[in-house]
């Protein structure tokens, strides 16, 4: 493809490891890979591994991926130049653990992961002496039934890159957002305090959302018809605005002001903006993300304990199973 010549020639090939060949991972590491990057994926069982990928975007193109390698954390490349950590907040901690510490781990760590915590000491805790910046993915992507991995835009802006405050991190922001921006990813190096105010009040918003889903059984149309689920679900979304507040920065506070009756209109108007993918991905991968969506809302009520905020309505749709 002129395309991968074009990025071999212009900018270096990378050698790229992808911990966490989830949905997001691979599409990340398979994109990273037919743009002519040296791709290795990190799993619990490398023998489950595919052949080959096929990748299809928004508007129905597909990438044949082959030639990437499959391994275990505990055989790491050591020429590795740059690491993606692709796992859901609650897998985070076993997913940073170094087996062998004689392998250095120095290289920029982006780390995609739904946490409102920190992920730099942790990941310092657990032998990670690069690096360590914070992704935040402005796709969605899941895998069709006939095996299709399909992946769409989410965001206008893309996937933001940013440092936890390490301005020394700064350069590697930016051979992130590079990299990324040569698999077609659009993505773009962000300041860290406006990134933590975004991602912390909007894992709290959504991670609300979730509770109410889940109790709609992930479908947008069944929440949106259900006038009480829908009191419910905004009621525990302004408590989890609330148990960030200032934490969330100027994004926070306005979250945590705004009216209730705000957030009944954006869930009754989600089944008419959200796109028909973002909808399958509800539907596919609801289920599975639930230990995900507890994880958070531990975090939340942590917080709101801390601050006094009440959590009556968190609570209650948290009693779902997720089912």
């Amino acid at each position: 493809m002129d395309s991968i010549k074009w990025t071999v020639m212009n900018h270096k090939a990378l050698e790229i490891g992808v911990i966490g060949p989830g949905a997001v991972g691979l599409t990340i590491g398979g994109l990273l890979r037919a743009a002519g990057h040296r791709v290795t994926f990190y799993a619990p069982r490398s023998a489950d591994a595919p052949d080959a990928l096929v990748l299809e975007n928004v508007r129905g193109e597909r990438t044949a991926v082959t030639g990437c390698s499959w391994s275990t954390a505990d055989h790491w490349n050591p020429a590795t130049e740059l690491a993606f950590l692709c796992v859901r907040g609650d897998q985070l901690a076993a997913a940073l653990a170094v087996p062998d510490r004689r392998v250095p781990r120095d290289v920029p760590l982006a780390v995609a992961a739904a946490t409102l915590d920190p992920v730099t000491p942790l990941a310092r805790a657990a032998g990670w002496r690069g690096p360590i910046l914070r992704l935040g993915v402005g796709f969605g992507a899941w895998r069709r039934e006939d095996g299709i991995h399909r992946w769409f835009p989410m965001l206008p802006m893309g996937s933001g890159v940013a440092h936890e405050g390490d301005g020394s991190a700064r350069p590697a922001r930016r051979i992130v957002a590079r990299a990324l921006a040569t698999a077609g990813l659009t993505a773009r190096p962000a300041p860290w305090p406006l990134y933590r105010w975004l991602m912390l009040t909007s894992f709290a918003v959504q991670t609300a959302q979730c509770l109410g889903f889940a109790r709609a059984g992930w479908s947008l149309e069944t929440l949106a018809k259900d006038s009480d689920l829908v009191a419910r679900t905004a009621a525990a979304m302004k408590q989890a605005a609330r148990a960030i507040g200032p934490e969330g920065g100027p994004l926070g506070l306005a979250a945590a002001l705004a009216p209730t009756s705000l957030y009944r209109r954006m869930l009754r108007a989600l089944p008419r903006r959200v796109s028909a993918d973002a909808k399958e991905v509800w539907r596919h991968h609801g289920p599975k993300i639930w230990s995900q969506v507890r994880f958070l809302t531990n975090q939340l009520l942590a917080r709101a304990t801390r601050r006094g905020i009440r959590t009556d309505a968190l609570v209650a749709l948290a009693v779902s199973d997720g089912q």
